[in-house]
């Protein structure tokens, strides 16, 4: 747990509370206030940084440059950074510090008042009740120190990650800005709660235009799918697979915003549709395949459906079925020749 905790709010010229960053609208002020854990007592002033007169880069660069290295963000829920300040960075062309690639969500849990949570209270007003929540749970965890007869500030801090209690401080969150590959076998099961349809994507698009369509929000490995026509091009819809159930919602509220100048339609997807794209050939039949590969002198006696592939700029994923014609798994070596529509494939090393 690092020594310093940065309370920080967001307002937009738009909705804001629960729904903060779902219609694009341009930030307006930024609020925070650094509370220092190894001097819980000491009350650093509230900044706030007019956002419409310095311009969002100058403005995120300038709370940077105001808090110590040993910091980490804590928010009010996870719009702000997920939904504002990670879509907007990329609208303007610029990378975000690690600074605001972590936070804490203090609203997990005990929820706050109704004012608080729907973002219509003054900055001053929620800043106060995100310090008061930091308070609070810092003096729970004090009292599990004075148990544990540790009460220096590093055993404080080192109880804080620890906590397995009611302690939104544990939790810190974590905004991965790679896309990650990895390949999805058809025996894998795939919760239908963190997967999207996304329509109407440039016939161009890629895996990567998919992932800063959802920048902010946390794709699994191997996580987007482009779709194809039954001619094999790209039909200009995409599956997308979340960490979390929660990112999935927070994906759907992006439902037509914008992406190279076309409106990007968002809906709710199952897991089965994902496989049904993104799904590799079994692992048994990936390691026949292979196996009859590394034969050298048995290679021409064989005829598959290797596979259809969807060709990506940084990973060219597997996504139809592999299969050995009139193939017998326990003599790999009878299979025989037998073309498919006519066309007859042989495999080759």
């Amino acid at each position: 747990m690092p020594r310093y905790l940065i309370a920080l709010t967001l307002r937009t010229s738009g909705l804001n509370g629960p729904d903060q960053g779902t219609d694009c609208s341009p930030l307006l002020h930024i609020a925070y206030t650094i509370i220092d854990l190894q001097n819980l007592r000491k009350e650093a002033p509230v900044e706030e940084v007019d956002v419409k007169s310095l311009g969002l880069q100058a403005s995120l660069q300038k709370v940077e440059n105001s808090v110590p290295e040993d910091s980490l963000l804590v928010t009010n829920g996870i719009n702000g950074v997920r939904q504002v300040l990670h879509p907007l960075a990329l609208r303007y062309s610029f990378k975000l510090s690690p600074l605001f690639c972590s936070f804490v969500n203090i609203a997990r849990g005990e929820p706050f008042r109704a004012c608080v949570r729907d973002g219509s209270c003054s900055l001053d007003s929620e800043l106060a009740a995100i310090c008061e929540r930091i308070r609070t749970l810092i003096a729970r965890v004090r009292q599990l120190c004075i148990v544990r007869d540790a009460t220096n500030a590093a055993s404080l801090r080192e109880t804080v990650a620890q906590n397995e209690g009611e302690n939104a401080l544990k939790n810190v969150e974590v905004v991965r800005t790679e896309l990650r590959n990895a390949i999805c076998w058809k025996e894998s099961e795939i919760d239908s709660a963190v997967v999207v349809r996304a329509r109407g994507l440039p016939w161009q698009a890629t895996d990567h235009d998919v992932a800063q369509f959802f920048v902010g929000l946390n794709i699994a490995p191997g996580g987007v799918a482009l779709c194809l026509s039954a001619e094999g091009r790209r039909n200009g819809e995409a599956l997308v697979r979340f960490e979390d159930s929660e990112q999935r919602e927070l994906a759907l509220k992006r439902h037509r915003h914008f992406l190279h100048n076309r409106y990007i339609e968002v809906y709710r997807a199952t897991g089965e549709d994902f496989l049904q794209v993104a799904a590799a050939p079994t692992r048994k039949n990936l390691m026949a395949y292979e196996s009859a590969r590394n034969n050298r002198s048995e290679q021409r006696k064989y005829a598959a459906v290797l596979r259809q592939s969807i060709t990506m700029d940084s990973l060219t994923v597997i996504v139809g079925s592999l299969l050995a014609l009139d193939y017998d798994y326990k003599n790999p070596f009878q299979a025989t020749e037998r073309p498919l529509n006519g066309v007859c494939f042989d495999v080759r090393a």
